[in-house]
């Protein structure tokens, strides 16, 4: 997520006002409203909801979403590792992956943690809110990655690679089923 650097000075210079006079009504420097204007770089959430207010426009109308708001990409532009984001919900890091992933709802509880933790305002979490779990015809979750046609035992019938053969090897018996193991490796009886 980016600012709309072209809007926000286009915004500014229509209401008559410079960076720097823009910079002092938002309670910061001049060069933080340039880089703004210039590389898109996001605002604090408190910043940019005073920002928004000052050019008496929806916040919505300041961002730029070039990709779809997910949680993926919120944490890493904060810089966040999933294990950061789930010590900030309370969670542990399993659950937070699971929602992240988009097989579990994002619980409302999390918005405004969430808003705090990746510095941007609640309401550009909202997208997240109006999403569904994403379940296979069964009710489980989608793998992430599948490869086409394959299945855990083609490959192991597979062949060999670099030499080595990974097939299956002979059944080993069930010690408890009354067999043992000879030093020649045969299946015996126990006496």
């Amino acid at each position: 997520m980016r600012i709309r650097s072209k809007a926000l000075r286009r915004l500014r210079q229509d209401r008559g006002m410079t960076q720097n006079q823009l910079a002092a009504a938002l309670g910061c420097s001049r060069s933080a409203v340039s880089v703004w204007e210039t590389t898109g770089r996001l605002p604090r959430p408190h910043r940019l909801r005073l920002l928004a207010n000052t050019l008496g426009v929806p916040i919505a109308d300041l961002i730029e979403t070039t990709e779809s708001i997910s949680l993926v990409s919120l944490r890493l532009t904060a810089g966040m590792l999933a294990k950061d984001v789930a010590h900030a919900l309370k969670v542990s890091q399993s659950t937070y992956c699971h929602v992240e992933r988009g097989r579990q709802r994002v619980p409302s509880r999390w918005f405004p943690i969430l808003s705090q933790a990746f510095e941007v305002p609640e309401e550009l979490l909202a997208p997240l809110r109006e999403r569904t779990p994403t379940t296979d015809a069964n009710g489980g979750a989608k793998p992430i990655f599948a490869p086409p046609h394959t299945s855990p035992s083609s490959l192991l019938s597979a062949a060999p690679l670099n030499g080595v053969d990974y097939s299956p090897g002979p059944t080993v018996q069930n010690h408890s089923a009354g067999a043992r193991i000879t030093p020649q490796g045969d299946h015996a009886p126990y006496s």
